[in-house]
C-alpha cells in the first residue's frame, strides 16, 4: 500500500536528517580519535559526570538534612569514586547528542556549520536531558581549559530553565557537576 506523499515527504526529511546526525557522530569520533585534547575532555567529562551521578544519588538519600548533616558531611569528605560501583551509564541518546556536538565545540571556526545549529532535545521529563546538556557543558569546559587555556577564563556556558521547580533540581545537579570539574581540576595540578 502506497503513502500518500505528504507521508513520504516527511519521512524521507526525516531520514535525510538522520543521515546527517550519523554524519556528525561520525564526525565527533573521528575527532576524538585524531585530536587528543578532545579525547582528555572526553575522559574528563565522563569523570566528571561519574562523580555528579554517584553525589547526586547520595545527596537524595539525605535530601531534607542536606547540607548540614554531619554524617553526609563525613561521607562526602571521604568519598572514594574509584570504589563506587559503576552503574551510571550513558543512555543512547545521551551519548549521540554528545558526539554529535562534539565538531562544533572542538572547531569554532567560521566555516564549521555545525556551529549554527541549536539541537534540542525533545524527551519528557524524567528522560535524561539534563545529563546530556551536562555532559556537553563538562566537555566544553574541558577542551577550553586543554585546547585554549590562555582564553579559557569567564563564562563558559550559559543555562535557562523555564520551570520553577525544575530549575532548583537542575541548579543542584549543574553545580555538582561544576563542583566536580573543579575537583579534578586541582587533582591535575597535584600530580
Amino acid at each position: 500500500k502506497e503513502l500518500a506523499s505528504q507521508y513520504t515527504e516527511t519521512a524521507q526529511r526525516h531520514i535525510k536528517e538522520c543521515k546527517y546526525c550519523l554524519e556528525r557522530m561520525t564526525k565527533g569520533i573521528k575527532i576524538l580519535q585524531e585530536n587528543q585534547n578532545a579525547w582528555y575532555s572526553f575522559e574528563l567529562a565522563n569523570r566528571a559526570m561519574f562523580m555528579q551521578r554517584v553525589q547526586i544519588v547520595l545527596q537524595s538519600q539525605f535530601e531534607n538534612v542536606y547540607p548540614d548533616n554531619e554524617d553526609l558531611g563525613e561521607i562526602l569528605e571521604n568519598m572514594d569514586y574509584y570504589q563506587q560501583s559503576d552503574k551510571h551509564t550513558w543512555r543512547p541518546f545521551q551519548l549521540a547528542f554528545l558526539l554529535m556536538s562534539i565538531s562544533s565545540i572542538t572547531d569554532d571556526t567560521i566555516q564549521n556549520k555545525d556551529r549554527d545549529i541549536v539541537d534540542l532535545i525533545w524527551f519528557p521529563t524524567g528522560g535524561g536531558k539534563t545529563e546530556a546538556y551536562l555532559g556537553l557543558t563538562a566537555f566544553t569546559i574541558f577542551y577550553r581549559k586543554l585546547a585554549h587555556l590562555e582564553e579559557s577564563g569567564g563564562t563558559a556556558i550559559i543555562m535557562r530553565y523555564t520551570l520553577r521547580l525544575l530549575a532548583s533540581q537542575q541548579f543542584t545537579r549543574a553545580s555538582t557537576l561544576i563542583c566536580a570539574c573543579e575537583l579534578i581540576r586541582q587533582e591535575s595540578q597535584e600530580k
